[in-house]
C-alpha cells in the first residue's frame, strides 16, 4: 500500500524545529510539515499516487495559487463561459528545484476569463525554521517561512494575478479556526452566510466549523489583521498563519463568485474556507497584485510564515492567549 512517506520520498527536506518540511516539485510545488513521524498537512495519497489527467488533483499540503478565482479576470472559468477548472499549469506540471536555495520554480502559462494570456515564473522560496514559543511551554513544534512569487514575463493589461497561497488540513470535528484583527470586520460574500458560526471577543473571533455546507471568510487588509490559524483537538494541533512581507500593489477580491461591487470591492488579505463534504480547511494567504507605472499588471509575491506547537491542550490555549494576544474567552470551552 501507497504511503504518504512513498508520495514524498523524492521531496527535497530539511529539519525544522522538531520536524520536518518538504517541498515536491513532482506534486506541482506544494510543501508539507511532519512532527514525530506524522504529516500535519492533509495529503489524499490516493489521488497523489493516480492523478487524474482531466480533474483537478486537490492532493493537500501548502499550495501557490493564482487569484482571482472568480469574476471577470477569474483564472478558474474559462472564456468560453465553461464550468470551474485548474488549469494545467496549476493542476499538473511539476515544479523543478531552484538553482540555489531550498525551494521549487516552474514556468507557466495562465489565461484568464477574459481570454488574456500570460507566461510567468511561479516560484517559491522556503526557510524551515525554529517555533518561537514551543519551549517556554513544553511543545514541540516546527515553522516555516514561505516565500512565493507569480513574475510575470512582460506586463499585461486586463490581467490581474495576485499570490495565494492556501494551506489544506483534514477536518476533524472538535476543529475550530479563529484570526484577529484590529477592525471586527470580515468578508463573507464565497458561499451561504458563515455570521451565524462566528463568535467575537477583543478584537478576536472564532469561525466554528459546524455548518454542513462550504464557508469561507476573508480577512481585508483594511480591517488590519494580524493572523489567521486553527486548533484541532483530536491531534493537539495549534497552527498560526501569518503574512510576513508582501510587495506594493493593489489588493482584490478573491472571491469564487462573481461580486456585485467588482473584483476591487473587497482588498483580501488572509481567507479560511471549509467544507464538511471535502472533509478539509483551509488557513490562507493573499498578496496585492503588482503593476507597473502604466497600470499594467507584472505579479505578485507573497511571503508568509506558518508556525505549529503539538501538545496538551491546555498549553496550547495557554500559549495562543499570552503569547498571540487571542481572546481568552473564545477558548476557554
Amino acid at each position: 500500500m501507497v504511503s504518504g512517506k512513498d508520495i514524498l520520498a523524492s521531496a527535497l527536506r530539511q529539519r525544522a524545529g522538531d520536524g520536518t518540511v518538504f517541498v515536491s516539485g513532482e506534486l506541482q510545488g506544494r510543501i508539507f510539515a511532519e512532527l514525530d513521524g506524522r504529516l500535519l498537512h492533509r495529503l489524499d495519497v490516493a489521488l497523489a499516487a493516480n492523478p487524474s489527467p482531466a480533474e483537478f488533483n486537490n492532493l493537500g499540503g501548502n499550495s501557490l495559487w493564482p487569484a482571482p478565482e472568480g469574476g471577470p479576470f477569474a483564472f478558474n472559468y474559462p472564456p468560453d463561459g465553461g464550468a470551474w477548472y485548474v488549469q494545467e499549469g496549476i493542476n499538473a506540471v511539476p515544479a523543478q528545484p531552484l538553482a540555489d536555495g531550498f525551494g521549487v520554480e516552474k514556468t507557466i502559462r495562465l489565461v484568464n476569463r477574459k481570454g488574456v494570456e500570460g507566461e510567468m515564473c511561479y516560484c517559491r522560496v522556503v526557510t524551515p525554521k525554529e517555533t518561537t514559543f514551543a519551549p517556554k511551554y513544553g511543545l514541540k513544534g516546527l515553522a516555516y517561512r514561505a516565500e512565493d512569487s507569480l513574475t510575470l514575463r512582460e506586463p499585461l493589461a486586463d490581467f490581474l494575478l495576485a499570490a495565494w497561497s492556501l494551506e489544506q488540513f483534514d477536518l476533524t470535528p472538535k476543529t475550530f479556526a479563529f484570526g484577529k484583527l484590529a477592525q471586527p470586520r470580515l468578508h463573507g460574500e464565497f458561499y451561504s452566510d458563515p455570521t451565524p458560526h462566528i463568535d467575537w471577543a477583543d478584537g478576536c473571533f472564532r469561525f466554528r466549523f459546524t455548518a454542513n455546507e462550504r464557508l469561507q471568510v476573508a480577512l481585508p487588509e483594511t480591517a488590519t489583521p494580524e493572523y489567521v490559524g486553527a486548533i484541532i483537538p483530536e491531534t493537539n494541533l495549534l497552527i498560526i498563519r501569518k503574512i510576513c512581507d508582501c510587495d506594493q500593489g493593489v489588493r482584490i477580491d478573491i472571491a469564487d463568485n462573481d461580486q456585485p461591487r467588482g473584483p476591487f470591492a473587497e482588498c483580501d488579505a488572509y481567507s479560511i474556507f471549509y467544507g464538511p463534504d471535502a472533509r478539509f480547511f483551509e488557513l490562507e494567504t493573499i498578496a496585492p497584485v503588482q503593476r507597473d507605472a502604466e497600470g499594467r499588471t507584472v505579479g505578485s509575491r507573497l511571503v508568509s510564515e506558518t508556525q505549529f506547537y503539538q501538545g496538551a491542550i491546555e498549553d496550547l490555549k495557554s500559549l495562543l492567549v499570552r503569547e498571540f494576544g487571542f481572546a481568552e474567552t473564545l477558548v476557554a470551552e
